[in-house]
């Protein structure tokens, strides 16, 4: 799966998805740019493929979470590095993950939950929406030890 093997790749190569059709740097500033762009859309394209498919949740979940848990911290903890719009379709992706029994333990990660909690009192209303929405659908799959997590912050 592309999507997933430049996801879990740590230095993000811009090379390997080059020929996907969806552009290609110009200079050492266009390719900050590009990359951000590039990873925007793998995300959002893994986020509508788990908001359809269970098996796309799974195969997510079992491919690499460990790995894919510390890159969604570390763009959730990024701060103005990222942009927001890359940072909501990180929520959106968890999100959808949480929207299956068999997935959800991706959010299991108590830096990665403190992140979300710190998310919900974000001053960009799109990214508070989009972690309420992890917690709901926690608590709702009757997630009550990690929606506990929430309740004591």
């Amino acid at each position: 799966m592309l999507a997933t093997a430049f996801l879990s790749s740590s230095s993000g190569s811009i090379s390997s998805v080059a020929g996907a059709g969806i552009g290609s740097p110009s200079d050492h500033k266009g390719n900050a740019l590009y990359r951000e762009r590039v990873l925007r859309e793998v995300v959002s394209l893994l986020a509508n493929l788990c908001h359809f498919s269970l098996a796309a949740c799974v195969e997510l979940n079992s491919s690499n979470a460990s790995g894919l848990t510390q890159l969604f911290l570390r763009l959730l903890e990024s701060g103005e590095q990222t942009e927001n719009t890359t940072k909501a379709s990180v929520l959106r992706l968890l999100g959808n993950l949480c929207t299956w029994k068999q997935s959800f333990n991706l959010t299991s990660n108590a830096n990665l939950l403190d992140r979300i909690a710190s998310t919900i009192i974000h001053q960009e209303p799109a990214l508070a929406d989009k972690a309420l929405r992890i917690v709901r659908y926690l608590s709702k799959r009757g997630c009550n030890s990690k929606v506990s997590y929430f309740v004591h912050l």
